[in-house]
């Protein structure tokens, strides 16, 4: 079973029920975050397997502290296959479905009233 999409129950306890605060780290996360699906396909690309590692360990952090739980089980699975020295292309395989859930993570960001 997965995760929910957006916890807010969680998300606001992880800053103290601070309803600002947590807005303001939605917003944060949706303008910086929401190409780095893009950027791992591109480090990988370009051969960078460290920088595509550190981009899905920081999505993961990310997800976990906001909330984002269904980005954080799926960025998790990636950090797992990069630290397990998985091939280049099973990585890849996992990118759809970071993508899609990051794209869906960014939208429930910037759309959730607070």
């Amino acid at each position: 079973m997965s995760a929910p999409l957006l916890d807010m129950n969680f998300g606001l306890r992880c800053v103290a029920g601070n309803e600002a605060l947590f807005r303001r780290l939605l917003d944060k996360f949706a303008d910086q975050h929401a190409e780095d699906a893009a950027k791992i396909a591109s480090a990988l690309d370009a051969g960078d397997r460290e920088l595509a590692h550190r981009l899905a360990h920081t999505l993961k952090g990310v997800g976990a502290s906001l909330g984002l739980l269904l980005l954080q089980e799926k960025s998790t699975e990636m950090d797992a296959a990069f630290k397990a020295g998985q091939p280049p292309d099973a990585i890849r395989a996992l990118l759809p479905g970071l993508a899609d859930t990051l794209r869906a993570s960014v939208e429930a960001a910037r759309g959730q009233q607070i």
